[in-house]
């Protein structure tokens, strides 16, 4: 339920913000569109009134994000209840710590090799070499760990190794069968062989198109037709979302909403 209250804080948070910027844009279109003097121009944006996205009376809507929380109030001179305030989640890109651990533990084995020269050397006395080398010894243990964690739960999130050695074994298979569909319609070309066609056919819907999904899927988060609405005119695209960086995220802090009145 938290979840769910956090995440309708955000979308209203972030329509609020969508329509008060639209409308500002609007506004500000309307005087740069207009027949005035450049300099008229500038001033009549500056003397904008601003109406809060909520009560519509002058002075606008502060929306505010410093980074770790979200907020949206009234700025009239007499302010409505508008007050949106939310802390948001924190997220690690995964990747990114991987690599900074892999870092610090070249730097700890780096200072092991040091302490055992020092020690073999006779550089330092034998109890301050061990003293000095559980320490490091436990920082390198604990960061490993940490390393471990991480790379597992980069590859449950995304299933880097299988997907990419899926996606070629199924582009390889693909290929081949790609190639016997086009020997089986140039045969029908070439010698009116009707079997060739249908088995070529058959082969396109038992495994090629099968294939084809099977690619897609591990290669795209998601797959699907939006309409673009311009005017008079519905444009239909195809939205492909690559297997996200979301999936290479972990939530460290969860977010919580501290205030949502609408």
């Amino acid at each position: 339920m938290e979840g769910l209250e956090y995440d309708n804080a955000m979308e209203h948070y972030y329509t609020l913000k969508a329509k008060y910027d639209k409308a500002l844009r609007k506004a500000k279109t309307k005087i740069k569109r207009s027949n005035d003097s450049m300099e008229e121009k500038r001033r009549k944006i500056r003397k904008l009134k601003k109406k809060c996205v909520k009560c519509r009376r002058a002075g606008g809507t502060n929306f505010t994000n410093n980074g770790e929380v979200l907020k949206a109030t009234c700025a009239a001179e007499t302010p409505c209840k508008l007050h949106i305030e939310i802390q948001k989640s924190n997220y690690n890109f995964l990747p990114t710590e991987i690599k900074h651990n892999r870092k610090i533990i070249a730097d700890l084995k780096q200072r092991i090799i040091i302490i055992k020269l020092e020690f073999l050397y006779d550089l330092e006395k034998e109890s301050e070499t061990i003293v000095k080398f559980d320490k490091v010894k436990k920082l390198f243990e604990s960061y490993f760990e940490h390393l471990t964690t991480l790379e597992t739960l980069l590859e449950k999130n995304y299933n880097w190794t299988n997907r990419i050695s899926e996606i070629e074994a199924a582009r390889l298979q693909l290929y081949t069968y790609n190639e016997q569909f086009k020997e089986a319609i140039n045969d029908f070309k070439i010698n009116d062989n009707l079997t060739a066609v249908k088995d070529g056919i058959q082969l396109y819907i038992d495994q090629i198109l099968p294939l084809q999904e099977e690619v897609q899927n591990n290669q795209y988060a998601r797959l699907y037709v939006d309409a673009d609405n311009e005017e008079s005119e519905i444009k239909f695209r195809l939205v492909s979302e690559r297997n996200s960086i979301l999936q290479k995220e972990e939530m460290w802090k969860e977010g919580k909403v501290l205030s949502n009145i609408k």
